[in-house]
């Protein structure tokens, strides 16, 4: 059964197929990797989603966000899914 983030993952390129979906790169084993990033190709912006288990809720943040205070905490799988695909979408305009 595929994780949460998996399925966030698959919707999201299907909606962006060009966009890049990276998973934070840890150094050492213990560090938690449940961090990923979306970003459009030549885009400076990227949005992330964050889960320690690849499992909903995620917490999300993206660069256009002043704090931390603006991240958008307990989201699901569709909202998450929407979040991205429309900062996704709004940075192709800028």
């Amino acid at each position: 059964m595929p994780r949460d983030i998996d399925i966030v993952i698959e919707r999201v390129r299907a909606l962006h197929p060009d966009a890049t979906i990276e998973q934070l790169k840890v150094s050492h084993p213990a560090d938690d990797d449940g961090l990923w990033f979306f970003q459009l190709p030549k885009e400076k912006k990227s949005i992330q989603v964050e889960s320690s288990t690849g499992a909903a809720p995620f917490l999300i943040e993206h660069c256009d966000m002043q704090t931390s205070d603006e991240a958008i905490s307990g989201a699901g799988v569709d909202q998450a899914v929407h979040e991205v695909s429309v900062y996704l979408s709004a940075s192709k305009k800028t």
